[in-house]
């Protein structure tokens, strides 16, 4: 599996935006409260879209093989908390896409756009 470099990348989609270097998401210019595991969660499918991260692979990502007592149950919380951050659900899901007995994946359509470039943009608008 490629992982997609961003580093000082903007992704957007749909009405959000999420800025990999600040780890920050907004919707429609409004800041988001995302933090902890949904915050890596989201990092983390975005970095690599329309690929599956498995359920072991986020579980490494999340816990680093520390016992957790009912990983399945917490990667769902997870997921959940996410998925409420982006209004979004699982039965028709927008962004976060459940592969059922796998993983996860991002689903929708992203555009990455670098920090410079985003900044660029906005000084050109306010001239």
């Amino acid at each position: 599996m490629q992982q997609a470099s961003h580093s000082g990348s903007v992704i957007t989609f749909g009405p959000f935006r999420f800025d990999l270097t600040s780890r920050k998401l907004s919707r429609q210019g409004t800041p988001i409260r995302l933090n902890g595991m949904p915050l890596k969660v989201l990092h983390h499918l975005l970095e690599r879209p329309g690929e599956l991260a498995s359920r072991a692979e986020l579980q490494h990502l999340l816990w680093n093989g520390t016992p957790y007592g009912n990983f399945d149950q917490g990667l769902n919380s997870v997921v959940n908390l996410l998925r409420s951050a982006l209004n979004d659900c699982a039965d028709q899901p927008r962004y976060i896409e459940t592969v059922p007995g796998q993983g996860y994946r991002f689903a929708a359509p992203i555009r990455s756009v670098s920090a410079e470039a985003q900044s660029s943009n906005l000084v050109v608008r306010q001239e």
